[in-house]
């Protein structure tokens, strides 16, 4: 999987506290939006749309755009509309393989809390040790 990485920004490992000042700092950041940037995030919203529809669980589309976009903040991703539809198909198709041991809010959220700052593990080789981690259960 390719994903484009035109900024970094890395949080200190984040607690449950953490992650919901991350969550509060990403809401913050959506809120102060100008007009060339409503297209994109229009884009974005479709696309967390179509990922709501396909998802398991009962997550809503705040919930899941939030995750995604601190998962982006934690492994340097762009976040674009390309790169949420490329993670999410990649989530539910792990999803589909795994035969229900897991959701793919459950890989997000592992992934989240699996980034260290100074690690320099990418999002391929952590999505990997995500899935083999819910596996084995």
């Amino acid at each position: 999987m390719h994903i484009n990485k035109n900024f970094q920004l890395n949080l200190s490992s984040i607690t449950y506290g953490g992650l919901v000042v991350a969550m509060f700092i990403v809401l913050a950041m959506s809120c102060n939006t100008s007009v060339g940037n409503t297209e994109g995030d229009k884009n974005i919203d479709e696309a967390i749309e179509m990922l709501e529809y396909v998802f398991e669980g009962t997550y809503n589309k705040r919930i899941i755009r939030e995750s995604m976009d601190i998962l982006f903040l934690k492994y340097g991703i762009e976040p674009v509309k390309a790169n949420y539809l490329k993670i999410g198909n990649t989530l539910i198709e792990y999803r589909k393989q795994s035969s229900g041991k897991f959701q793919e809010m459950d890989l997000i959220n592992d992934m989240i809390l699996s980034a260290k700052k100074s690690s320099d593990i990418t999002i391929d080789k952590q999505l990997v040790k995500s899935v083999k981690k819910f596996s084995e259960f």
